[in-house]
């Protein structure tokens, strides 16, 4: 029997709460009780130390009255780790706040109750990041899917950074590539507010030349991308790709030649580096502050009782490593801002491996897995049934862009819409190059038709009826209420029946179980020769039921607006999902639109209609939204041929 498991016999035996404790679904105790407790029972002296250590959290909101400060636990059988630790304290104005107390051994100290999981804590140090990312590539050599060639185009990025050390110094010089082959890596990173990005170092025609000519001190770079560079180096590899270095800030030209090769630049490299807990180039990668502290009591039969506590802010049910073992459509990483970014998403998913530089520890993905310092992403009791041990959407991307069939891919796309779509962009133009080599991926030729602005033609015209979906809209990412959650940009470039023409979190699965608008044409024009870029012309002609109507707006006590739709000569109304939040038009110019509802499916207790508006000075019609209506809204309509733009 091991010492942890002996120690644990001999304090059970002696105390009836820690026999019992295995029994109990849940408890809530105050902070003084806990110190009453704790005299006659080591595990709740374990977790009182465990909450004292936090104690400048309550003491900086104006607490120190121990019996307000309430210690939770609760337990759920039905998942893997059941147990979860929980403090509260009240904060003003009604307010609570509270904290979840992740408490855990070390290999070697473990804690001799089994509730209590033993985990190795992450380095916080470079030559531990090194030895970690090191050992990771090692092993992912032997992984057949991490050095499967074909999803990722062959052909280098148009330009890397070279890395040489003069002394203690490290340089880099922009080279243009050759046909040779080059190991590097890549940086995945946020640019940050406007003001920020502006004083980001680039590359441009006016400093190409100089920066290709001349060696330069990494000084002179953001701290994110100096620490790139050095995590690079120390790895034993001289080049690295940065995209504002390595592509030409503002030729439209170059951007474009570059942007086709996203699969290849982050598929090719041999590592891609996310800077994912920095907001900008400031933030670095290297972590600046330990998450953890440590407790350290004596038992009563002298035995030494240790443990690491962290304690993770709650604002939400998340936990801290949920958004890595679910698949849920918008999950919440509130520590981690490069993960709001639309880029981002599609840079995760087309790099072979990525290493995550979090706020509390490094996360390692690849095709074949995921995994973290701590253990926790590796281990079988903290599973989740969705991807079980070690996996991620991340590898069931590579799973279903290499080997799913066609029912799969369609499926999956969903989720990948509505991740991309929960995410912020700064360029409303980049939508979709910032979506494009995914779908290049995802596509199957020959199965799932043209790719039309974010939605495959062969599933047209089920998938025209998306939404806007506004639950939760202050999740993520946009969180503050005075801000518009859904905009349409006044770019015309994306159609208006495509979900890309909307900023803001949209849900594909759609509603047409039956669908009654049949498609007679569809006119798509591509600017360019990518099948999967930019559209200089989107129009869909559909035959459906027609019914003009009109838009009403109101304001209701809370403060929120109420839009619905409803026949002039009618006084029955319908609520409108409007694509936009807030509505894009206001109530004088809805006044001056002609706006029809086009019968579009039925399901099993609604006719879904989509809501258009027509084009000024055209017979072409823009989409608003979409609502639930019955069958009055239709009668004595009649079927015509509308054009979608």
């Amino acid at each position: 029997m091991s010492r942890a498991a002996t120690t644990r016999k001999k304090m059970m035996s002696n105390c009836r709460e820690c026999r019992d404790a295995p029994n109990v679904m849940s408890s809530e105790k105050s902070l003084a009780t806990l110190k009453i407790l704790s005299e006659h029972c080591m595990r709740y002296k374990l977790f009182l130390e465990s909450a004292n250590v936090f104690k400048d959290r309550w003491v900086q909101d104006g607490h120190n009255d121990d019996t307000l400060i309430i210690l939770s636990i609760t337990n759920n059988f039905l998942r893997p780790n059941p147990m979860r630790t929980f403090l509260s304290w009240p904060s003003g104005a009604g307010a609570e706040k509270k904290i979840e107390l992740v408490i855990s051994g070390e290999p070697g100290r473990e804690i001799p109750w089994l509730e209590f999981p033993t985990r190795p804590l992450p380095s916080y140090n470079i030559q531990g990041y090194v030895d970690f990312i090191r050992s990771h590539l090692n092993s992912c050599n032997a992984h057949n899917d991490c050095n499967e060639p074909e999803l990722s185009s062959n052909q280098n990025p148009s330009r890397l950074l070279k890395i040489r050390a003069i002394d203690s110094t490290l340089e880099v010089l922009l080279i243009e590539t050759s046909t040779t082959g080059y190991t590097y890596t890549a940086v995945s990173h946020c640019w940050g507010d406007s003001e920020v990005a502006q004083k980001m170092p680039k590359t441009t025609r006016d400093n190409i030349q100089r920066h290709i000519d001349n060696w330069y001190s990494i000084s002179c770079l953001t701290k994110t991308f100096q620490h790139a560079v050095d995590i690079t180096w120390r790895l034993g590899l001289e080049y690295i790709w940065i995209d504002s270095l390595c592509i030409i800030q503002h030729d439209k030209d170059d951007w474009e030649k570059e942007c086709r090769k996203m699969a290849g630049v982050y598929g090719g490299a041999r590592l891609v580096i996310s800077a994912a807990h920095a907001k900008d180039g400031n933030g670095g990668l290297y972590m600046t502050s330990i998450p953890y502290r440590r407790i350290e009591f004596q038992t009563w039969a002298g035995d030494t009782i240790r443990a690491v506590v962290t304690a993770d802010e709650l604002q939400g049910p998340a936990r801290k490593h949920d958004m890595w073992k679910t698949g849920e459509q918008y999950w919440r990483a509130d520590d981690l801002p490069l993960f709001e970014r639309a880029w981002v998403f599609q840079e995760r998913m087309l790099a072979k491996r990525i290493v995550h530089f979090t706020s509390s520890e490094l996360v390692w993905e690849c095709r074949s897995q995921v995994d973290c310092e701590c253990g926790d992403l590796q281990d079988v009791s903290a599973s989740w049934e969705e991807f079980k041990v070690g996996k991620s959407i991340k590898t069931k991307y590579f799973e279903i862009a290499r080997w799913g069939n066609d029912l799969e891919r369609l499926n999956f796309w969903h989720d990948i819409t509505s991740q991309f779509s929960a995410r912020n962009i700064t360029h409303h133009s980049d939508r979709l190059p910032a979506l494009a080599s995914t779908a290049r991926q995802i596509d199957m030729p020959g199965v799932l038709g043209r790719y039309l602005c974010g939605i495959w033609e062969d599933t047209i015209p089920r998938n025209l009826l998306w939404w806007s979906q506004y639950t939760d809209t202050k999740q993520f990412p946009r969180q503050h209420s005075h801000e518009a959650t859904h905009v349409r940009s006044k770019d015309k470039s994306i159609p208006s029946w495509s979900w890309l023409s909307i900023e803001g979190r949209v849900s594909t699965w759609g509603k047409a179980l039956l669908t009654l608008a049949k498609i007679t044409a569809i006119n798509y024009t591509l600017a360019t020769d990518d099948p999967y870029g930019a559209c200089e012309k989107g129009e869909i002609q559909l035959c459906a039921a027609v019914s003009p109507i009109k838009i009403s707006i109101s304001t209701q006590e809370d403060g929120s607006s109420l839009s619905e739709v409803h026949r002039e000569s009618s006084p029955k109304r319908y609520p409108l999902i409007p694509d936009t939040q807030p509505f894009e038009y206001s109530e004088d110019e809805l006044l001056k639109l002609q706006v029809i509802a086009l019968q579009f499916s039925i399901t099993h207790l609604f006719t879904e209609s989509m809501i258009l508006c027509r084009e000024k000075g055209s017979a072409k019609y823009r989409r608003l939204g979409i609502a639930n209506v019955d069958g009055e809204l239709f009668e004595g309509s009649r079927f015509e041929v509308i054009i979608i733009i």
